[in-house]
């Protein structure tokens, strides 16, 4: 865990990039609103209007967790700079760092959802959403025999 975020010249690009970020999500938030004020009710019935609101809330608890790391990290830090021999406890800040990696791959997961909602404008993507769905049965059955087959080969290996 990289406490000092900021610290080199090249940190000063993951700065401004987050900044980005931050203003992206700033405009997308807004538009929302906008398209939960003219839609009503009826704008959470659209499954990827419910992911974009996902993506939204997922990434502002990003940007806080970010600000409230760096706060404490420096309050940390002039702390111990104070009583350089005591104990420095760093568990919160580790356990907030790995809720930040985890909202981060949940993140990605649910835009690459999003990604679907864009192929259905393909003819050839229709046609292959629309074949998985006429034989996700039989699919569902494959996978599951397929993923114990998987499993006790991985298992074989490691073992």
């Amino acid at each position: 865990m990289k406490l000092l975020k900021y610290a080199g010249m090249g940190d000063y690009l993951l700065m401004a990039t987050e900044g980005i970020f931050c203003l992206f999500i700033a405009y997308y938030c807004i538009e929302e609103i906008f398209e939960i004020a003219e839609h009503g009710f009826a704008y959470f019935t659209v499954f990827g209007n419910i992911l974009d609101c996902i993506v939204i809330g997922t990434s502002i608890t990003q940007i806080l967790l970010n600000f409230y790391t760096q706060y404490t990290v420096n309050s940390t830090l002039d702390g111990l700079m104070k009583l350089p021999f005591e104990f420095a406890d760093f568990s919160s800040l580790s356990e907030i760092s790995k809720t930040y990696t985890y909202l981060a791959g949940f993140n990605v997961f649910v835009a690459w959802l999003k990604v679907f909602k864009y192929l259905s404008f393909n003819k050839t993507m229709t046609q292959l959403s629309g074949t998985l769905s006429k034989c996700s049965k039989e699919l569902s059955g494959f996978t599951v025999m397929f993923l114990i087959i998987f499993f006790a080969f991985a298992q074989l290996g490691f073992l």
